[in-house]
């Protein structure tokens, strides 16, 4: 290990089966003596207060390849070519006071470093007199990276007040593109979570890509048990001999309307941009299909022809065509039988398939 610069302490500890030759070189002293052969070295660069240039020499032999130092103290020190240009001199010598600069890996508790920067062999302290830890540079954006130099492994940061606890909350990368976030409440900006999941001190905005023509038509869909096949856009009804379930409307004017099947495709007309409810985790749980229903927004609603051609503004009420909605006129059996209101229009001419079906966008209002 050869060292350069003010002040340096070093105090021999032990030394194995070899030994150790310390030569010291003053510049313009001129006292030099070396007696070096077989050598396994390391070497670090420090530099100090200004004083006459001097160099430290420590050099192990064979056997023992490594010296073990009670103490070993520098102003400023560099491990390896840290600039880069080939030559581990002055000039890789950090110019703070109190600094030491790596060329490559930097190891605590670890004796075979993986290929990053830091390995830490336990746990890591990081602060300042703010109590904050800053990441980041003038020339990039802050962001802290978990994952294993494999890829390999779950990341997860732990958040505890109290060192008993494995953790109070966590959030975890449960696979890709999903985050997992776990604890008794989250809460985002000021406000009392105490008896919510969720509290949210403000607003909050919902939107995704939709590939079709129609953009930004968004619904809010709940799911629930159902009786049989159901489709995207189909209207449903209560399951007059099942408590809570639905099935496929199939009778015109029916007062028994719950909603419209929503849709979780970014490629339907309409699609639903929050479900209440985990679908996989209720069929799971009861054995019965569920499906998302929309409760309120914007949805497509698939129509037919049975009452005529539809104009916005029309109320839409069950048909007799199984799923459809269809206009309704008849005044004294609209009540409790409304869907929704008509958005767009429908007269055959922009269905697809079968010209007296087709599918338009309403406002879903229970009525």
């Amino acid at each position: 290990m050869a060292i350069l610069g003010q002040p340096v302490k070093t105090r021999p500890h032990t030394f194995g089966d070899g030994f150790v030759l310390i030569e010291v070189d003053e510049k313009g002293a001129g006292m030099k003596n070396r007696n070096v052969f077989n050598m396994v070295s390391a070497v670090m660069i420090c530099a100090g207060t200004v004083y006459a240039q001097e160099s430290l020499t420590i050099t192990t032999y064979y056997p023992s390849p490594y010296g073990v130092y009670d103490q070993l103290e520098a102003y400023r020190a560099a491990v390896g070519d840290v600039n880069g240009d080939g030559n581990i001199d002055a000039a890789d010598i950090p110019a703070t006071p109190g600094s030491l600069a790596v060329a490559r890996y930097l190891s605590v508790n670890v004796v075979i470093p993986k290929a990053v920067a830091l390995n830490v062999g336990g746990q890591l302290a990081a602060w300042d007199d703010q109590g904050a830890v800053l990441l980041g540079s003038d020339t990039s954006s802050a962001h802290v990276e978990l994952r294993e130099p494999d890829n390999t492994g779950t990341p997860y940061i732990d958040f505890t007040d109290d060192d008993s606890l494995d953790y109070r909350a966590r959030i975890i990368l449960q696979d890709p593109g999903n985050l997992l976030v776990q604890g008794t409440n989250l809460a985002v900006a000021d406000g009392n979570s105490s008896n919510r999941k969720l509290y949210v001190d403000g607003t909050i905005g919902c939107s995704d890509a939709q590939a079709g023509a129609t953009k930004q038509v968004y619904d809010i869909a709940e799911v629930m048990p159902v009786t049989g096949h159901v489709a995207e856009g189909d209207t449903v009804v209560l399951d007059p001999a099942k408590d809570r379930q639905l099935l496929k409307s199939a009778r015109a004017y029916d007062t028994l309307v719950v909603g419209v099947i929503s849709s979780e495709s970014s490629q339907a007309k309409s699609r639903g941009i929050f479900f209440i409810g985990d679908k996989k985790l209720s069929e799971d749980g009861t054995g019965i299909p569920h499906a998302f229903v929309s409760i309120a927004g914007q949805v497509a609603v698939n129509v037919c022809l049975e009452n005529g051609p539809i104009k916005p503004g029309d109320l839409l009420v069950t048909s007799s065509v199984p799923g459809c909605a269809m206009k309704g006129t008849d005044k004294d059996k609209m009540t409790g039988a409304v869907v929704g209101k008509a958005m767009e229009h429908f007269d055959g001419r922009n269905a697809s398939g079968k010209k007296d079906k087709g599918q338009i966008i309403a406002l879903l209002m229970l009525r």
